[in-house]
């Protein structure tokens, strides 16, 4: 019922949705809802429309267009009222079945795209939920990075562009806007790979530092612990850094061969102890059931995990 009234009082041009495969029966009743509700196109798109790509109408029956790939080129053609059918990234249902277009050329240069405009976002509403670290706090949500150079065999990639990078400059300017004038203090970091390129990472928490803003950084994603050293974790904190997540995945190497990710055990474990005697809060991830796994191997994991400080 909220959602009927929220899209009746707000009387859309067109309704984006953004979803994971995890969520599809969501997408369908959300999808079904929209459309009883007003006579807009309804676009399906994130992960699980360039996965699926043409097989997404499939498993959304209702479903009439899906958009494909990084969405600010298909955001900025339909708000320059070009037709949703020849729009790149966009499939769309038709009478003679799925028709797709080939994508526009991702966005290369992350610095030039516009900040969101944070005043359409009712921020107290988000504070009420629990946030990514588990939290209940007016949030800001940062992608500074796109892309990831690895090949992790359970992960998704949405685009096959080059990672990208906003510049320490930008990435500072945008955390001292939400906190100036949104009083934003809380900011999850969810890019791919943050620390992917050092010099970059270093360089926005030093400018951090020097800034003093009243800001804390939630790491929830996107840190690799083999990049880390000491001094990098001594760097975060100073940036004011108070969450981090590493992904173990798997502590048997066989395992850890199959799916792509070698890690150095020993090195990610004197990381993220340091972390934790540095006053990091630190969730470790770990993946179980992997394809031919065995009990005994995945028992390997949560051996290693008995052996941090913590």
């Amino acid at each position: 019922d909220s959602l009927v009234r929220i899209i009746r009082e707000f009387c859309p041009t067109w309704i984006g949705i953004r979803s994971i495969s995890l969520f599809i029966e969501e997408v369908r009743r959300v999808v079904t809802v929209a459309q009883q509700c007003v006579d807009v196109p309804v676009i399906l798109g994130g992960p699980i429309a360039t996965a699926l790509k043409e097989r997404v109408f499939d498993q959304v029956p209702n479903l009439t267009h899906a958009a494909i790939q990084e969405g600010e080129p298909v955001l900025a053609a339909l708000l320059n009222g070009e037709p949703l059918h020849q729009i790149p990234g966009v499939y769309t249902r038709t009478s003679a079945g799925i028709v797709g277009n080939l994508p526009a050329p991702p966005p290369r240069n992350l610095d030039q795209l516009p900040q969101p405009d944070h005043r359409l976002v009712d921020l107290n509403m988000y504070a009420r939920q629990l946030s990514y670290a588990y939290n209940q706090r007016r949030q800001g949500v940062l992608v500074t990075s796109r892309g990831c150079p690895y090949s992790c065999t359970y992960c998704f990639q949405i685009s096959e562009a080059p990672v990208r990078l906003q510049t320490a400059d930008r990435v500072v300017s945008d955390i001292r806007q939400m906190v100036e004038v949104h009083g934003i203090h809380d900011f999850y970091i969810v890019d791919d790979v943050f620390n992917l390129n050092r010099k970059r990472s270093m360089a926005v928490f030093e400018k951090l530092a020097e800034a003093n803003l009243p800001a804390r950084l939630y790491f929830v994603n996107g840190l690799r612990v083999d990049l880390c050293d000491e001094a990098f974790v001594d760097a975060m904190v100073r940036g004011g850094t108070v969450w981090v997540t590493y992904a173990i995945e798997t502590a048997h190497p066989r395992v850890q061969a199959m799916i792509r990710k070698k890690l150095d055990l020993n090195h990610a474990r004197r990381i993220i102890n340091y972390s934790q005697r540095q006053g990091i809060v630190v969730n470790v991830n770990t993946m179980f059931g992997f394809p031919t796994e065995t009990p005994d191997e995945a028992q390997t994991t949560l051996d290693y995990l008995g052996t941090l400080d913590h």
